[in-house]
């Protein structure tokens, strides 16, 4: 039996209109003016918003807020048990009520609606798609309810932070590391941020080191002031108590950072080693000092949180204690593996032991972390910081990791990538597919996938995904583990194409026991057969460009493999100078101003005529 139909807009004309309620907020009132244009977008036909509504008015309406009163012998739309940002989408007679348990949930349940009901598809803020119908019909569903798996969802990278409506669009409640919070038509931002490297913000050492150089690690007998704080000395708890306690009066956001400075130097006295060999991990002593400070601020701040980091040497959970209630945890995966899912990969390459001899696995490690901490975050990695434009074939796991992370009790994810610079190694995709991961963990991010390419790059996609697939299977028939900072592998520099492919705690761990660096962070999946066949693919797709626009967007999405090309032939190459120029002149042609972390496009161009690999 075919379903009832609402028939929205008809012949340049419509029945319908949008209330909004006149108390509404401004997140509320934005939503609806959303809803207005978009729907014009779709049939040509204007509705008009109010805020009121006379007698025998409340039929053909398009309710965006609080949901109404349930009329007589009407099942009543409710909120409860939706999580603060949860949504309804629900059909009452004529109306349509798109509404939320707090204003921005009423925001994401109008682009749930747009988005699943209607069609529309956010891809870049540069392309939306936008069906045209000259009659909108809406069949008539049942009541969609849904509460968001994370309560914090970043979509770390370009687009988020320059064009915040975009990810807002997507359901993205954080638009940068700090968050736009000063955004009322998006209502705010979520309250959470990420941790950030600490120790010396709160306790510097050019201003406490020469007096008091017992408040910096004891490495190899000595004190040092490039290194870590020593977590066991009581002078050191204070002055960083203090110095929340002032942070915490005026952050507008939920927690405080007390985290490690981004580098290896964890204590090595006595008393810091006896609290991380019973806890079996150096985050023994981190996660026992920030008990301590979420014990004293509990009272004054009930609902705020301590943060800090499981990175690095302090990745493996402790054993013998529980994360306090006051504290959150944001796990990085700066050690895994990008080519596989994290659940399931079995690469191991820690760097540290832990102080009991283990090398657990980053599925392991968050496992643990589940089980003794409610507060528990995740700061993932999605590209390759070392190189942007090197291929980065880790779209096939995106889903999968974002999956297992709910699955272990995570509360937010911080997804990071490439914000300094447009249009890095598949940047546009990549971010679309993790927004709709984020939002909904269960999307078929597949799905989401095969219609970005083709929207994005018409006729050329199906080339555009035979490539992508290409390199997906060159590392799984490889066996291939990818760094977030794989490299090249240079003919004439192995030692630093090594060297330039792990993380310098890594690296500088393994030379000072005296051990090889492995080789296994290197592309050895750019083989010459793969990127033969990747530029045939690469012509192909430049033949069916549709246009102009579509033609750019492929000679963009090609630059990794220019890259690739030059960084792995020999200096005597009489091919590789001019690849060189040709590659870093369309960068600047595009915009593309990075192709390596915290590196200026000149520097990076000097660097590979140079022929340097460390730079």
């Amino acid at each position: 039996m075919k379903k009832q139909q609402l028939i929205l807009a008809e012949n340049g004309a419509s029945v319908y209109r949008i209330y909004v309620p006149a108390a509404a907020s401004e997140c509320e009132r934005f939503a609806a003016e959303e809803l207005r244009s978009h729907l014009e977008a779709i049939c040509g036909v204007s509705l008009p918003v109010v805020s009121s509504i006379g007698p025998g008015e409340s039929e053909y309406l398009l309710w965006v807020g609080a949901p109404p009163a349930p009329r007589e012998a009407e099942t009543p739309v409710v909120l409860d048990g939706l999580a603060p940002e949860g949504i309804v989408n629900a059909v009452r007679g004529g109306r349509i009520i798109l509404t939320g348990a707090s204003p921005r949930g009423v925001l994401y349940a109008v682009y749930r609606f747009l988005e699943e009901v209607l069609g529309v598809r956010w891809f870049a803020p540069e392309l939306t798609h936008i069906p045209k119908k000259a009659i909108l019909a809406v069949e008539v569903f049942d009541d969609y309810r849904y509460s968001p798996a994370f309560e914090y969802r970043n979509c770390f990278v370009y687009n988020s932070l320059k064009f915040p409506l975009w990810a807002a669009r997507n359901r993205m409640n954080a638009f940068g590391f700090g968050n736009a919070i000063d955004s009322p038509e998006l209502g705010y931002a979520s309250a959470h941020c990420p941790a950030g490297h600490s120790f010396y913000a709160l306790v510097p050492p050019e201003e406490y080191f020469e007096t008091h150089p017992e408040y910096f690690s004891l490495i190899d007998g000595k004190r040092n002031p490039h290194s870590q704080l020593c977590l066991s000395n009581p002078d050191v708890f204070e002055i960083v108590l203090k110095k929340l306690r002032e942070q915490l009066k005026t952050a507008k956001t939920v927690g405080v950072s007390f985290a490690q400075n981004d580098w290896l130097g964890a204590c090595q006295c006595p008393e810091c080693s006896a609290v991380d060999a019973y806890h079996g991990s150096p985050s023994g002593s981190i996660i026992r000092f920030c008990n301590r400070l979420g014990e004293a601020i509990e009272d004054e701040f009930p609902d705020r949180l301590i943060q800090t980091y499981a990175y690095q040497y302090g990745q493996p959970a402790p054993k013998n204690i529980r994360v306090h209630k006051n504290v959150a945890v944001w796990l990085c995966s700066i050690e895994a593996c990008f080519s596989h899912p994290h659940g399931s990969c079995d690469c191991v390459r820690r760097e540290l032991k832990t102080p009991d001899g283990r090398v657990p696995k980053f599925a392991q490690d968050i496992a643990d972390w589940g089980k003794i901490c409610d507060n528990l975050f995740v700061w993932d990695y999605c590209t390759n910081f070392r190189n942007f434009l090197l291929p980065h074939p880790n779209l096939q796991v995106l889903g999968d990791n974002i999956r297992f992370f709910r699955d272990n009790r995570v509360r937010g994810v911080f997804e990071q990538q490439c914000t300094t610079s447009p249009h890095t190694e598949m940047q546009e995709l990549r971010g679309y597919m993790i927004a709709k991961a984020l939002w909904n963990p269960d999307c078929d991010t597949e799905q989401a996938q095969s219609e970005f390419l083709s929207a994005w790059f018409g006729a050329a996609g199906t080339a555009i995904s035979q490539y992508i697939r290409l390199l997906q299977e060159a590392v799984r028939e490889g066996g291939h583990h990818l760094l977030m900072s794989t490299m090249p592998r240079n003919p004439a520099d192995i030692p630093n194409s090594v060297r330039s492919s792990l993380t310098s705690s890594w690296y500088e761990t393994l030379v000072a026991r005296g051990e090889q660096p492995p080789e296994f962070g290197l592309a050895d999946f750019l083989n010459a057969e793969t990127l033969a066949r990747a530029g045939e693919l690469f012509d192909l797709a430049e033949r069916l460009a549709d246009d102009e626009t579509v033609l750019r967007r492929v000679r963009i999405a090609r630059l990794p493999l220019k890259f690739a090309a030059f960084s792995m032939m020999a200096p005597g190459d009489p091919r590789r100078l001019p690849l060189v120029d040709e590659f870093y002149d369309e960068c600047v042609q595009y915009g593309v101003t990075e192709v390596k972390e915290a590196r200026i496009l000149s520097v990076s161009r000097a660097a590979s005529a140079e022929n340097r690999v460390f730079y």
